[in-house]
């Protein structure tokens, strides 16, 4: 009885063979097109540098400030920045013109700073700001967020006064100076500061206001 044997067909033309087939199926090899996602959504803009003026805490303040110093002498400050600074419904128009979706707030130290005053009427100064910076938000909690600021040539009030503004106002951080009256942020005394901002998680906003470091101000740092 004769018996039928099979060839072995050779590898490569095996190969081959399949590849064709597959070429015919184009529902299995072919990349199925990307679905599109529509337009990309517009990025969240997020101003970091914006102020608040509190007009009784500046009349105190402002002979004193850096700005009156540097800037404005006698003059005060121009209206139109008065406004921007302490009208909300404006602020929040020019936010919509400009593209900005959110702010983050804080007090304005170059008109506002406390560092050279007695400790506790400093203390009180700061917190009349914080409690404004904290009002303004709670009103407007999906644009603004806010910083506040402190007496920090007091380290012991000024660690308080974070905790408070964290804990009881829900402020984010504070805005500080650069240097505190000549003081660098990196001098010892300051340290039960970090301390509590770094227990707390607090964000803290250093304002550049020139350094006491003769190598720095020659190419105006910090």
């Amino acid at each position: 009885m004769a018996t039928s044997i099979k060839r072995r067909e050779p590898a490569k033309r095996v190969a081959a063979q399949r590849a064709r087939s597959n070429s015919r199926k184009p529902g299995r090899t072919a990349t199925k097109a990307a679905k599109s996602r529509g337009p990309t959504p517009k990025p969240i803009v997020i101003d970091v540098h914006a102020h608040v003026l509190v007009p009784e805490v500046m009349k105190r303040t402002f002979e004193h400030s850096q700005y009156a110093r540097a800037v404005a002498g006698n003059t005060g400050v121009p209206e139109p920045l008065l406004q921007r600074m302490t009208e909300v419904p404006l602020r929040l128009r020019e936010m919509d013109a400009t593209g900005v979706d959110m702010q983050i707030i804080s007090p304005s130290i170059m008109q506002q700073c406390t560092y050279g005053f007695e400790p506790q009427e400093a203390l009180e100064l700061d917190r009349r700001s914080n409690d404004r910076v904290a009002e303004i938000v709670a009103q407007h909690k999906d644009r603004l967020i806010g910083l506040g600021s402190l007496p920090l040539h007091d380290v012991a009030l000024s660690a308080a006064e974070l905790e408070r503004c964290v804990r009881d106002l829900g402020l984010r951080g504070v805005i500080i100076s650069s240097h505190i009256d000549g003081i660098e942020l990196g001098d010892a005394r300051l340290r039960p500061f970090w301390s509590k901002a770094e227990e707390l998680g607090a964000v803290i906003f250093i304002h550049p206001a020139g350094s006491s470091e003769k190598r720095m101000l020659r190419n105006r740092l910090m």
